[in-house]
């Protein structure tokens, strides 16, 4: 139940850890509160409202949660009904917390408690701090990090990188969060409930519009340079909605668009690397033709055509004919894959010919101040239906699948995030809604898989927290199409 390299010990291990860090600084900060929000650098970024932390602060934290290690601070939980629950937040002064109880869709919650304060936990816990073996503060921006060991990384914290973009895209996002009037489930919940659920869906979709209408511009007024718009992200992120809207974007100022998708540089079976498993590892750079592709961009920024390669999915190979094109004056390049920012597909080739976009789902819905919404469950879930519907994939095949997923991500993806000229956000307030009922029939069908037996339960109590909408307000060029089917420009 407690192993830290499954990915649920690891969750457990993060969120274990964090009512650590709250106990501590009920005792050394007393009077304090935390904010808690989305993964940076796959560290949590917290900030304490009113106050910008100090290194003094970051040693006091530190050796007050060593010292609940070591003691193996218990961290007992109680699970208590919605009522009873609601009168505790009350009586402990946090009405804004017992209010937002009344849209939990069940009957109990379960809490911690610590220095006459109520927290709500939505995972599981450690039974004591002795578990939590690693963990470092950082100051980072106006606030700090709390960083922990990864599964992917050996059990150890991955080197640190720079997450500032990161940071400032999700920053922009809960100012248009807002704007939209959704902060957390509470929220979306309300306004479903009070029928206000189409303007939301608007002005999220809009939103999305903006920063793909910004991106064209900016490609527009450096046209004669930036001749190849490169798109990367991890799975599910919506990279291909996302390359063939900014192409309409791109259109809409007189600027003609072609598109690669890397993937049809694949090599094809017998070339593929293998993993330490002997199984074909197709998120390895190498898994890509690199060289060709290089080859082809520098011929094409040259006046020349080229024949883009063709790879047929059905027999992992390419198939005898390709697809010729050119970048004519006034034309661009798009690249759509996971490894397109990587600089081994670029090598040889002037910076300034690129725009690098990075897009992700960095989901900025949380639960309460405590716990926000994982951006990995977004995109999981996003898999999960998209995989049944369109690759004929059950919930347990995804689930299967999704560690190699997570690997090829850390190694291949994740490093170059801020290396991208522009991040953008394909997280939407309202999506959870739409996933609901579509995500729990095919979750509630894997139920009986033990090996991902936890897993499928954490994810069926989260998406539950939602109450459902339809599709059929979702525009047809919405993001959520790539994933629930219906899109017009795919």
């Amino acid at each position: 139940m407690y192993k830290f390299t499954t990915d649920e010990g690891y969750r457990s291990y993060r969120q274990s850890l964090l009512f650590i860090l709250i106990t501590a600084m009920n005792q050394v900060m007393p009077g304090h509160t935390l904010n808690v929000h989305q993964s940076v650098n796959r560290s949590t970024y917290c900030e304490i409202p009113g106050y910008i932390p100090s290194e003094k602060d970051m040693e006091a934290l530190t050796d007050a949660m060593h010292t609940l290690i070591h003691s193996c601070f218990p961290l007992k939980t109680i699970t208590v009904p919605i009522q009873e629950a609601i009168s505790l937040f009350q009586g402990c002064g946090d009405p804004v917390a017992a209010e937002k109880l009344l849209s939990t869709p069940r009957d109990t919650v379960t809490l911690f408690e610590n220095s006459g304060r109520y927290y709500s936990v939505y995972g599981q816990l450690f039974p004591h701090a002795g578990f939590l073996r690693d963990f470092e503060l950082v100051l980072f921006e106006a606030g700090f990090l709390l960083r922990y060991p990864h599964p992917n990384h050996g059990g150890r914290m991955q080197p640190f990188h720079s997450g500032k973009k990161i940071l400032q895209t999700i920053n922009d996002y809960r100012a248009w969060s807002h704007v939209v009037g959704v902060r957390d489930v509470y929220d979306l919940n309300t306004l479903i409930r009070e029928g206000k659920i189409a303007e939301c869906i608007n002005i999220s979709e809009i939103m999305h519009e903006k920063r793909l209408s910004y991106i064209a511009d900016v490609i527009k007024n450096d046209i004669l340079n930036k001749k190849i718009i490169l798109i990367s992200g991890p799975s599910s992120s919506g990279k291909t909605t996302t390359a063939n809207r900014l192409m309409l974007h791109l259109r809409a100022v007189g600027i003609t668009p072609q598109i690669i998708s890397l993937d049809d540089y694949y090599r094809g079976r017998s070339a593929t690397p293998l993993d330490e498993n002997g199984k074909p590892n197709y998120e390895n750079m190498e898994a890509i033709d690199h060289e060709l592709f290089s080859h082809h961009l520098l011929r094409l920024i040259n006046g020349e055509t080229v024949t883009v390669p063709r790879f047929d999915f059905t027999v992992g190979e390419r198939a005898p004919e390709g697809r010729t094109i050119s970048l004519p004056s006034g034309a661009v390049l798009v690249v759509e894959g996971i490894h397109a920012l990587n600089e081994k597909l670029t090598r040889g080739i002037p910076a300034q010919c690129f725009y690098k976009v990075y897009c992700s789902a960095l989901t900025v819905l949380c639960f309460d101040r405590y716990n926000p919404i994982s951006p990995t469950d977004t995109r999981l879930i996003r898999r999960i239906i998209r995989d049944s519907r369109f690759r004929n994939t059950p919930a347990i095949g995804t689930l299967d699948m999704w560690p190699d997923v997570q690997k090829g991500e850390i190694q291949n993806i994740f490093p170059y995030e801020e290396e991208a000229d522009i991040i953008f956000n394909s997280a939407l307030s309202y999506e959870f809604a739409v996933y609901r009922k579509p995500a729990e029939a095919l979750l509630s069908s894997a139920l009986d898989c033990e090996r991902h037996h936890a897993t499928v339960l954490r994810l069926l109590d989260f998406i539950r927290y939602f109450d459902p909408i339809t599709d059929e307000k979702v525009p047809p060029t919405s993001i959520l199409r790539e994933f629930i089917g219906g899109s017009s420009i795919l």
